[in-house]
């Protein structure tokens, strides 16, 4: 019954195709939003029978559109992933009529695929994303029909992409970008989450640093119906990533087009009677002036800036630290084992050095403040005396990384250091660096780190393998710290 339903959608396709307007149909935009978000789709999980599905419907709309087919007899790029789960992007492209600028490809692209359901006191629950991402694929679909019936204004050529496994890690995008000329594509944009647009009351476009003199050519567009435009520089967060960073990654310029997170975000809530269908229309009639105007750009370039969640993996990379964490005395004779604990602080500059995908090299310099406590004669009934010291520490570590993504990895660090000490007080009385401390410590420390670009996050363990006072050889320092490091 349900696929008798959903193979009932297609009858449709002549009447519907007849209707070649110069802008959007929000019939048309309700029917895609409808059919992909219905629950018989099951939320359109990948590499799913109804991700499948999906798919089927979105070719049928560009073949009937007239889009040519990516493949020569096909509009899918089938990809794997898990190494055995098929997915597949569905590709439809228009050639410019430009004899030279119709080499180069603006991508416009949204993904179809969801989180698909469980099973809840045992009922079937459907995540049924139409805010995320049936609505940027209903304004792929009727983008793609504007610009057919207008395809003789576009200069460049224009691929549309409706990307699959977008919610397992951006893994069709990724496919695409490995398997395109990246020379030949001049913009890339993905619409993601576009159906709450009387909610937001704004329209973002978030990338547009990454292109040359982006904010001029989107003001320059003669747009005239009533809409929020809100241009941001660079997309701010990775965890909110779309299927842009791995375009940007490659120096491409790329725009996230959103109305926001608004809608319930991976909530079983996320239904298609909750999208602002008006909205959305005039979203997709945006996209099309937009797309129009980008293709008849003469010179569309990379801006050379890189926002800092899409990097490289550079050879040589900088950053900022600073840590905070705990200090105490180890006693390497007698009874006595550990002195109380005091906090640490130190802030600096690391230096990270890439020798092959698994090994790095970093150096470090940064000012450090420890206190601790000891007591103030050999005797264990004696009073605590609280111990500050300032100094200027220098680490050399070996990074053994395990990667999960381009910009995100693990990693075990091993090394040691040397550390200056230029002050050393007890009771607010100068310490000689002379008589009473050692100004020179050595030491070995390891560390466990997480780097989620650009941002690395790490536990560091420091060991002093020299004494640090000369009346009493035995005692040592350890530490503990918890730092952060902006990488650039």
């Amino acid at each position: 019954m349900k696929k008798s339903v959903f193979l009932c959608t297609f009858l449709g396709f002549s009447l519907i195709l007849t209707a070649y307007t110069q802008t959007s149909d929000p019939q048309l935009l309700r029917q895609h939003v409808y059919t992909l978000a219905s629950d018989s789709m099951r939320g359109r999980s990948a590499g799913s029978q109804e991700g499948l599905l999906s798919a089927i419907y979105i070719a049928q709309y560009f073949k009937e559109i007239g889009l040519i087919s990516y493949e020569q007899d096909s509009y899918f790029q089938y990809f794997l992933i898990n190494q055995n789960i098929k997915c597949q992007n569905v590709i439809g492209i228009i050639e410019g009529k430009d004899s030279l600028l119709k080499q180069e490809y603006i991508i416009i692209g949204a993904h179809y695929d969801h989180i698909g359901y469980r099973i809840k006191e045992n009922a079937i629950e459907v995540y049924n994303g139409a805010d995320d991402n049936a609505s940027g694929i209903a304004a792929l679909i009727e983008l793609a029909r504007l610009l057919k019936a207008n395809e003789h204004q576009l200069k460049r050529s224009v691929m549309l992409v409706a990307f699959d496994a977008e919610e397992r890690g951006l893994l069709g995008s990724k496919f695409l970008v490995s398997q395109l000329p990246l020379q030949h594509i001049k913009l890339m944009v993905s619409m993601d989450m576009v159906g709450y647009y009387k909610k937001s009351n704004k329209l973002f476009i978030k990338g547009v640093a990454t292109l040359k003199d982006g904010k001029t050519n989107i003001q320059d567009i003669a747009f005239t119906a009533p809409l929020n435009l809100r241009m941001q520089n660079f997309e701010k967060t990775l965890f909110a990533a779309t299927d842009t960073r791995y375009f940007a990654m490659e120096n491409i310029p790329a725009f996230h087009i959103t109305t926001g997170m608004l809608s319930p975000y991976h909530k079983p809530q996320d239904d298609a009677d909750e999208i602002d269908y008006e909205g959305l229309s005039i979203i997709t009639d945006f996209m099309h002036s937009f797309t129009l105007r980008m293709s008849q750009n003469e010179s569309l370039s990379y801006s050379h800036r890189r926002n800092a969640i899409h990097p490289k993996d550079k050879v040589v990379a900088f950053g900022l630290l600073s840590a905070f964490g705990m200090s105490h005395l180890r006693y390497t004779q007698g009874a006595f084992a550990k002195g109380r604990s005091g906090w640490a602080y130190k802030g600096g500059l690391l230096l990270q050095i890439r020798i092959n995908s698994y090994l790095s090299i970093r150096p470090e310099c940064s000012y450090t403040y420890e206190n601790f406590y000891q007591p103030s004669t050999s005797s264990y009934t004696s009073h605590i005396e609280k111990l500050h010291l300032q100094s200027l520490y220098f680490p050399l570590s070996l990074l053994l990384r395990t990667t999960f993504d381009e910009s995100i990895y693990a990693y075990v660090g091993l090394g040691g250091y040397y550390s200056y000490v230029f002050s050393a007080k007890i009771r607010n009385q100068k310490l000689s660096l002379v008589q009473d401390i050692y100004p020179h410590r050595y030491g070995l420390q390891y560390s466990l780190g997480l780097h989620i670009a650009p941002v690395n996050i790490e536990s560091i363990f420091r060991f002093d393998l020299y004494p640090l006072f000369h009346h009493d050889k035995s005692i040592k320092n350890n530490a503990f710290f918890l730092q952060l490091a902006y990488v650039f």
